[in-house]
């Protein structure tokens, strides 16, 4: 609106193609910000062959962001998962992929230190309301929603949304399972006939986080994509890594649903 662009082209590749270009000229450069980019392959996962025809649509889609490369400053994109990266990104292959990067670790949640920095007030405040002493509550806070840790040997970090919902409403619940129940993982483990008793200590090697293909997906892999599991240990020299629920919301959540 602010350029008034009037977009020319047939079908979306030729229409997304055409705005880069319009507004590159109106700003130089142009700056692409892209959230939770397979959520249309996610949504259409019980039907596979549905999802491989989104995947397709989403390869031509983001093909045009390849060739207008001398268009754009900077593109990010996000999303929940990596198991469709491949099909997906075949023709931008150019990406950065920060999901395992140590110095992003703990960018996406907040930290022992934040917590107990930023959120000073609001402990102690909680903390009187259940006559308890400011630690034990921490204590009690890190027991629910700390735990993710999206790197080897990096600090874990506090799910984000869960704690803020905690401060405003003042007791305890599974908020973030409640978002969002993870019904086509749900299914795949049925499917798969997957012992649930394994989730809890699971081994993976450093390839297994590779596992993108869509027509066969891999469960664990996607557990931890999607933060259902998370690493608890990691063994150099094997290069295999343990994974295990987070902290007690999602492990009580997920189980209790899947039962």
């Amino acid at each position: 609106l602010r350029h008034a662009i009037t977009l020319r082209g047939f079908d979306y590749q030729s229409r997304f193609d055409n705005l880069i270009q319009q507004v590159a000229q109106k700003e130089k450069k142009v700056v692409i910000l892209i959230d939770e980019y397979d959520k249309p392959i996610i949504d259409n996962l019980e039907e596979i062959e549905t999802a491989v025809a989104v995947r397709d649509v989403l390869r031509n889609f983001y093909g045009v962001i390849k060739a207008s490369d001398r268009y754009l400053r900077f593109v990010f994109i996000t999303g929940i998962s990596k198991f469709s990266k491949v099909g997906v990104f075949s023709a931008l292959n150019n990406l950065d992929d920060l999901s395992m990067a140590p110095q992003f670790a703990t960018a996406l949640g907040i930290t022992e230190e934040e917590l107990r920095s930023n959120f000073q007030e609001h402990i102690a405040d909680f903390a009187s309301q259940r006559a308890m002493t400011p630690e034990d509550l921490v204590a009690e806070i890190r027991r629910w929603y700390n735990g993710f840790c999206f790197v080897e040997e990096s600090p874990p970090v506090y799910n984000p949304f869960s704690t803020l919902q905690l401060f405003t409403k003042q007791r305890f619940s599974n908020y973030w399972f409640e978002t969002g129940t993870p019904t086509f993982l749900i299914k795949l483990l049925k499917t798969q006939q997957f012992d649930i008793t394994e989730l809890n200590d699971l081994r993976l090697r450093e390839l297994g986080f590779s596992t993108y293909e869509l027509e066969s997906l891999a469960i664990v892999p996607l557990l931890f994509q999607t933060g259902y599991l998370t690493i608890k240990g990691y063994e150099p020299q094997r290069r295999v890594y343990t994974l295990a629920y987070p902290n007690m919301e999602v492990e009580d959540a997920f189980l209790t649903f899947l039962l």
